[in-house]
Order: structure tokens, then sequence, then C-alpha cells
């Protein structure tokens, strides 16, 4: 199927898609987004992008454009995801015509609704991702400067139930958890620890503030990380795994150089880092997804 859509795009614009994702929804169709560079459509430079989908069920395949992304806007970083009622989510990362925003669609019905962004304000926003736990669904996405954000939404509707929050990564980095290779679990620093020999820490709760250091650790000031877009092979690495029936949901972030990838627990905005692993060579598009489904084991409890 998506053989098929990059066969076609190929055919109609001036490079291969960028990424993609998939969902079979409710009806069992299957359901795939994409990331098109340069469609040669009139007001369009090589720099833009749209996102392409393709249908496919009983009666074959049916090929589309998710609506507004065919204009002058750059559409990046899709990410699809079911609901409740096994509808098919989409977001992404679009610009409002001053910065980079997350936006919201809904499949239903044969049809795309709903189209509206999630975010606002200054500053850009990049990569989203989405995991659902017990206490609900939560949207994570990279913001500048070097910041990952989480903030509560209902996936039906595409509403949010509070503002975008930075992940408190600086806490659940206090003890460095040691290496080891994908796939391999442990349960050791799965608690919250306050940040040790921190420069800079809060003398109240002796950490929070300060910036951590370590090999082959990502460079963290307070939530922040090191930038995880533009490049595709960090982009890859940064994943979100979950299942409804888990308490927790598992972050897998790229760390300093893409020589490691750390693996958190979080759980109603707190996380704790599970264990850090070794980057790959060359991380295909789903070494992130892989490695966050092997560790979803541990964050259900």
């Amino acid at each position: 199927m998506v053989a098929a859509a990059l066969a076609l795009s190929a055919a109609t614009c001036l490079s291969a898609f960028a990424s993609s994702t998939s969902v079979t929804i409710a009806d069992g169709a299957s359901l795939t987004v994409w990331e098109q560079h340069g469609c040669a459509l009139a007001g369009r430079g090589r720099e833009s992008s749209s996102l392409k989908y393709s249908l496919t069920d009983a009666a074959g395949t049916h090929l589309g454009v998710v609506p507004t992304t065919a204009d002058a806007a750059r559409d990046t970083g899709p990410y699809l995801t079911l609901d409740e009622t096994g509808s098919a989510v989409l977001v992404w990362s679009r610009f409002d015509g001053s910065y980079r925003k997350i936006a919201y669609a809904r499949f239903s019905g044969g049809a795309w609704t709903n189209v509206h962004y999630l975010t606002f304000g200054p500053g850009d926003n990049y990569e989203p991702r989405i995991g659902t736990s017990l206490s609900g669904s939560y949207l994570f996405f990279y913001a500048q400067p070097d910041t990952y954000q989480y903030v509560p939404l209902d996936l039906v509707t595409g509403r949010l139930f509070a503002a975008p929050k930075p992940l408190d990564l600086a806490g659940a980095v206090g003890i460095f958890a040691p290496q080891r290779t994908p796939g391999w679990i442990s349960v050791q620093g799965m608690v919250d620890v306050p940040v040790a020999g921190a420069k800079g820490a809060d003398p109240r709760t002796g950490g929070g503030g300060g910036r951590v250091f370590g090999p082959r650790l990502p460079t963290i000031q307070g939530a922040t990380d090191v930038p995880v877009v533009i490049n595709r092979t960090k982009a890859s690495i940064w994943a979100v795994g979950s299942g409804g029936d888990c308490r927790g949901i598992v972050l897998v972030i790229p760390g300093r150089g893409l020589e490691s990838a750390l693996v958190f627990r979080f759980a109603n905005g707190r996380t704790s880092l599970l264990q850090r692993v070794d980057g790959p060579a060359q991380a295909a598009e789903r070494f992130g997804a892989d490695l966050a489904a092997s560790y979803l084991p541990i964050a259900c409890f």
C-alpha cells in the first residue's frame, strides 16, 4: 500500500515522501498518511510540503490530500493514532504564518473533519506524538528552545485540557541507569531521584534548575534536551509507546550525538528513567517506536 502511494507520488511530485504513519480504523480499512515534499502545484515551491493519504478497503485504494495541507505552508511530521471510537486522529507540525504549530484532524465517515491548531503562541513546535494510558491521552511534542512538552487532550474532539508543560527530564536523570542493548528490560532507575551535584540547583528542592552532564547522555537544563527535529534520524528515535490499559507511557528520547537513547516512563506528568540504550548506527524509521514497545510492559505498572 505504501509502495503504491510512493510510486504515484514519484510520478506527480518533485521528490519522494519523507515519512509515513499508518493505522487500521474501526471498519478494518487501512489508513496511511505521509509527508510529500515539493508537490508540483501552482504556488508551491520546492521547500513546501503537504500531507497525502491513502485509504485501502474492500473497494480498493483511495488517494487524497489532508485538508488545508495543499496550500503554500509547510506540513511535516504526521502522526496517526486511534481514538476511543476507532476513528483515526492525525497530528502534525504546520506553519501558521509566524511559527510552526501542532495541528489536528480526525478521519471519520470516510472524510477528514475538525481540522484545527492545538498549540498557539510564539516558538516552533515539531514532531508530535500521542500516548494513551488509564489516566487519559496526552500530546507530546518538541518545542523550541530545546524542550519536550506534554498536555492532556480529548482525542475525539481535539480539545486540550490544559496548557502544554515541559517534561521534567532533569529530575528523572538524577542517577544514570546502566547502558544496555535495545530490548533489554530493567527496572533500575524506575523511581524519581533528586539531581545530585547539579550546577545551579535550587537549594529548596535539591535540583530542578541544574544542568546535568553524563557520557552519551543528552544535555538537560531543567526540562530541556537536545533538538530532535530536522534530522530524520533524531525524529526516528523520538517515540512514544502506550496502551490504554496501562498506567504509564513510554518515552524514548535521543541522546546527544545520537549515540544513545533514553527510555522514560511517564505517568500523570511525572517522568522516571527506565534505561539508557545504545543508539543505532543508522536508525530505521521505527527504531524508537519498536524500542518503546519493548519497554511498555514495565510502564504498565
